[in-house]
Formats: structure tokens, sequence, C-alpha cells
């Protein structure tokens, strides 16, 4: 209940509170009102997030041949065919899944598939932001917009826009995408940081920095988290030393609301004359680049340089006592949780062997009471040993104390993940299922006309349920489903025809296509394979 309290605090408040404390001049393009919405994750969750979803880091990356270390002076994934254009949240406190969903899991997702970014394909940060905001213009947690992405993938912007001007806070009802958006996902989520108990930073070249250039290095974006309040006038800024546009961010002033931005590249040879004595010190030396999501009109076309310095707790640079003339209490720049210090995350993403998914058709005035969980059991009984939570129990968490009216009718996708695998484990006579719980509220909340059906990645139907009904305030429901699929059975109507070889030769032929489990079901030979030789066993089998 305290997190909500905050929430819902930041919501009434967060986006309109004006520190004018910085000594940052307000300029032309800062007039337009920004949001923030980076929510705190205590401790104890990120750990509970990381031990499941967490991704290693190689410490080889960082070393050559000869075992030295091997880094270029600059790096720059911003200019990659795979990185999106410049965007801007406007006032919405969206900034999580701008930064998760828009930049680095477009840039991962498309990498992975070679695919060059476009306004239409970049990834929807209205999909994960509108998943985990509860219905409100409110600050988000960076563990659920991850949830979202290693669960269900994303939607694109040409499936599900974003309009700041007139915000949509709906979850998507186009069945078609979510399944689509099924194929590619966030696979693990790694974390890296640099503590700073001091000045810790002292010049480019410090080996405190090396884990972090190694993965921009490696081609890692990485999204990070910072202290900051009305669009960033808690960080000072001052020109890059020999230049009057480009502006470098050098130090950041503590701040109860966060905002979470994007790392993509550092350049060792960018200065600032922080102390202003007119000599650049080896503290006064190499930046991070960061991408923001205010638009190109914010500092240097949508991104700023930030001062390896500022990350340390206590400056490196001492000259002209220049910290003494700063308002407001220093902090490390990207520093969200003091048990961390400044943190960096990166992400894995993967393309998926989609299997069973269920679809879960509701339609409800209070979407925040729904929660549901599939599951695959020897009986027809709920198995809480193997589910998998979904929609506001796996994330989204403070969407139950929110008794607010936020509609939903349409269908929800699950997949059923490792629940399935391997596909041979769909012969075998488990239950499929789904509970759908609805949260108890003052509000007498009703979810109607509940139904659900599991189909393949290629949305044919394998077993429909057809149960309408209504789960009253309070209450749950149980649907399951025996699914023991036989080889040749590629139609799923439970018996052998020659419809089912016309399936085999139409892919063959280049005529027709199979889904994932349709061509575990097509080799009838076992040979991991399908080709003309499964149409001769299958014509056999029907002899």
């Amino acid at each position: 209940m305290k997190r909500f309290k905050n929430f819902l605090k930041f919501a009434v408040s967060g986006i309109l509170a004006v520190n004018l404390v910085s000594i940052c001049p307000v300029r032309a393009e800062d007039v337009n009102q920004y949001g923030l919405g980076d929510a705190v994750v205590s401790a104890n969750e990120e750990q509970a997030f990381f031990s499941q979803y967490g991704a290693s880091y190689n410490d080889n990356i960082l070393e050559g041949a000869d075992g030295a270390i091997q880094l270029p002076t600059s790096v720059d994934l911003s200019t990659s065919p795979y990185f999106p254009a410049i965007g801007n949240q406007g006032s919405i406190g969206s900034c999580v899944s701008w930064a998760t969903t828009y930049y680095q899991f477009t840039y991962e997702a498309h990498k992975l598939n070679n695919i060059v970014t476009t306004s239409e394909n970049t990834y929807s940060p209205t999909w994960t932001f509108n998943l985990t905001n509860g219905g409100l213009n409110a600050a988000s947690f960076f563990t659920d917009a991850y949830n979202v992405l290693i669960n269900h993938g994303a939607l694109t912007m040409k499936d599900m826009p974003y309009n700041s001007n007139n915000y949509d806070y709906s979850w998507s009802t186009d069945t078609d995408a979510m399944i689509k958006a099924l194929n590619t996902r966030a696979s693990s989520i790694g974390h890296v940081g640099i503590l700073t108990s001091g000045a810790t930073i002292t010049n480019n070249k410090d080996s405190n920095l090396n884990v972090v250039k190694s993965l921009l290095n490696s081609g890692k974006v990485l999204m990070v988290r910072g202290a900051a309040n009305f669009q960033l006038m808690n960080w000072s800024y001052k020109n890059r030393y020999g230049s009057t546009n480009e502006y470098v961010a050098y130090r950041a002033s503590n701040s109860a609301d966060g905002h979470a931005m994007t790392i993509v590249g550092y350049d060792d040879n960018v200065c600032c004359d922080v102390n202003g004595n007119g000599t650049i010190e080896e503290c006064e030396r190499g930046a991070f680049k960061m991408v923001n999501s205010y638009g190109t009109s914010w500092k240097n076309g949508g991104s700023v340089w930030v001062l390896y310095d500022a990350l340390n707790k206590v400056s490196a640079n001492t000259i002209n006592k220049w910290e003494d003339r700063e308002l407001g209490q220093r902090v490390p720049i990207f520093q969200r949780n003091d048990d961390f210090g400044n943190s960096f995350y990166f992400m894995n993403v993967e393309n998926c062997e989609v299997g069973l998914v269920g679809l879960l058709s509701v339609n409800t005035s209070y979407r925040n009471k729904l929660s549901t969980s599939i599951f695959r059991s020897s009986n027809s009984i709920y198995n809480s040993s193997n589910s998998t939570d979904f929609f506001n129990d796996k994330y989204s968490k403070y969407n139950e104390y929110i008794d607010n009216i936020v509609e939903f009718n349409g269908t929800l996708v699950q997949d059923y993940g490792d629940l399935d695998k391997p596909l041979s484990i769909c012969s075998e006579g488990y239950y499929y299922g789904i509970k759908v719980n609805n949260k108890k509220s003052n509000l007498n909340a009703t979810i109607n006309n509940i139904s659900y059906k599991i189909i393949d990645n290629l949305s044919n139907t394998i077993c429909d349920f057809n149960d309408l009904s209504t789960l009253s305030n309070g209450d749950s429901k149980t649907l399951s489903k025996k699914i023991q699929l036989q080889k040749g059975d590629i139609n799923y109507d439970g018996v052998l025809t020659s419809a089912d070889v016309d399936y085999i030769i139409n892919y063959v032929l280049e005529a027709g296509e199979l889904s994932n489990i349709q061509y575990y079901l097509a080799d009838c030979s076992g040979d991991n394979m399908v080709n003309s030789v499964d149409i001769v066993v299958l014509r056999k089998m029907l002899m």
C-alpha cells in the first residue's frame, strides 16, 4: 500500500512539481512539459527479479587476445540502422516504457533479426506502459516493463501508436498482433553497476568504467535510471568544451522522483570545463551519450553527454571549490537505489518457438481486478507448481489497490511458454487451462462474457472451451481441458484422414504453412524434418 500511495502522489502532482533550484537556465525547448515516471523498486524486489530473469555478464569481452583491456575511445550505437528515431513522451509518465521498449527492445530485436528500424516497426511504449500503469498517468516499475517484454514481446507503433496529446490508456484488442508479438521476446535482463562511495572515477580511462564501456562496445544499448525532477532540471549542464551547441550534464542533485533513459555510447574525448578555470583536468574528460524521450528539441537533438565524473558521489574535481556554488545535495547521476550505485541494465532478446497459446476473452469495467494464471496439470484441477501468472499478478502489482473504472472488452493472449516444452509433451495427455481471478473490491466488480480457447502460433484452434460465464466480485474460476495430440493429426480433429495428408503435401509444395505444433505432428517419420517421406508414412497410417 505504501508503494501505491507514492504512485498516486505522482499521478496527481509528480509531473507538475517544478523545482527551480537548478542552475541550468530555462531554454525555449524546456517550456513544454515533459513527464518522468520511474518508480522505485526495492532492493529485495530487484534481486528477486534478477534471480528469475537475470543475465550473466561475460567478463571475457573486456579482454583482447593478449589479456589486456581493448576498448576504442568512442562508441555510438544511435547511428545503427536498428536504433529508432528520437521520441517524445510528452507529459505522460511513461519514461520506463520508452527506455525499455521503444529504444532498448526495438534495437535488440531488430539487430537480432536484421531488420532496419522505421517509424512503423519501432516497438510501442504504449504497449508496456498501459499494461503496467493501472490506467493512470502514474510512475511504473522497470521490472514490470521487462516482465511484459519477456512474457509477451511488444506491439509496434503501427499496431499501437503513442499520442501524448490525447493519450489512450486502453489495453490492445488486436489479437493477431499480440500473437505475432510472442515470436520475438526479451529472454533475460542483465545488470551491472558502478559503485560510488566517493570519487571513484578519476579519469576517462578509469577501470571502473570498463564494464559499461565493454557492454556498449559489444553492441548493447543500456537502460539507466536516475533521480529527476521537472524536465531534469535537477541536473547541471554546461557547453561541451570547444562547442557552443552541445551540452554536457556534469552533476545531479537529489530528487524524490525518477526518470529512465538510454545509454547508447561513450566518448573519452568529450570534455567539460566544470570548474571554469579554462583548463581541462583529467576528471573533466570523457562522457556517456544518453538518449532521452523528450523529443529532438531537447539538448543535443534529443540526447546529452553525461560526464563520467557525474557518476561519483563525491566529485574528483575540487579545483576552485566549484561545487560550493551548486544547489541541492549531489547524488550519483544514475543511482536510483542506494544498494546498487549507478545501475546499467542490458537486454538479451530471442526468437521463440511458440506452441500452445491461450486466448481469454472478457468484458469488465474493472480491469485492475482481473488476474490470470495459466497452468498444466495431470488432472483438471489447477496446479500452482506448473503455472505462470499473468496480467496484474505477474506485473503491475499495485493495480489491485486502485478501485478506478478502467474498462476492457477484448482478448488477452498468453503463451504457455515452458509448460509445453518440448512440444512432444502435447501428446502426453496433460490438462492445460487457466485460472481467472476477480479480486475482491468495494465496487462489487464483475467480469462478464468469459470465454477461453487454446490455439497454436498460427491461430489454429486446438480446443475451445465454449463456456461463456460471469465471475462475481472476489471469486475465481478454473477452465481446463486434456490435450493429447497424436502424430499425423495435423488439423487437431482427433482422427487421421486424408485432410491431414493434404496439410503435409501443401507444406512440401510450399503452398501452405505449418505451425510449430503442426510441424511436430507432421514429422511422422521421426527424423525431425517434414518432407515427402512423411506423406508416405501418414498414408500407411491411414490404411
